[in-house]
């Protein structure tokens, strides 16, 4: 298991020397679903990070080896009060053992960001966009909605990448 993993956002120029400069590190290009002029290069060493500006996150748990990390990933951001976030935690929990049998379900992790707002991450690699979608719709991922509605005690956003 990862005990730690990192990223970084920029452009495909500016993060490709660091692919040439750690050749040992798991390192993993990504591109933004939504923007493809926008990539994230993941480090999947569990390492300290190598960034200037790395987001960084402790496992909290994980679920399959992850060394096929990708080729679509989903990740879910959660940042919410103490009383919710134990709610949120024991469904995530849940799910992500759940997830094991889900057609094109590669693997994920529970992660907690270690930024000064500790936000909850839930990070799962699929096979295609379509499989995360039927996922997404299924019943026992409904039990997410509920944190993702934003208000006071709530801040939520979700990303999709490529692998590339």
């Amino acid at each position: 298991m990862l005990n730690q993993i990192s990223y970084t956002s920029g452009s495909k120029g500016v993060l490709e020397p660091f692919l040439a400069k750690y050749p040992s590190r798991h390192l993993v290009m990504t591109m933004d679903a939504a923007d493809q002029t926008r990539c994230t290069l993941f480090d999947l060493s569990g390492e300290k990070p190598i960034f200037s500006t790395p987001i960084s996150f402790t496992t909290l748990q994980q679920n399959g080896l992850l060394t096929n990390f990708g080729p679509f990933i989903h990740l879910e951001s959660y940042h919410l009060d103490a009383d919710p976030e134990k709610v949120l935690l024991k469904h995530a929990r849940q799910l992500l053992v759940d997830l094991t049998d889900q057609p094109g379900f590669n693997g994920g992790m529970l992660l907690r960001n270690q930024d000064r707002t500790g936000a909850i991450v839930m990070l799962t690699t699929w096979d295609k966009a379509g499989d995360l979608s039927n996922w997404t719709e299924s019943v026992p991922a409904r039990v997410l909605k509920e944190f993702q509605a934003p208000g006071p005690q709530n801040t939520f956003y979700h990303q999709d990448y490529f692998v590339f």
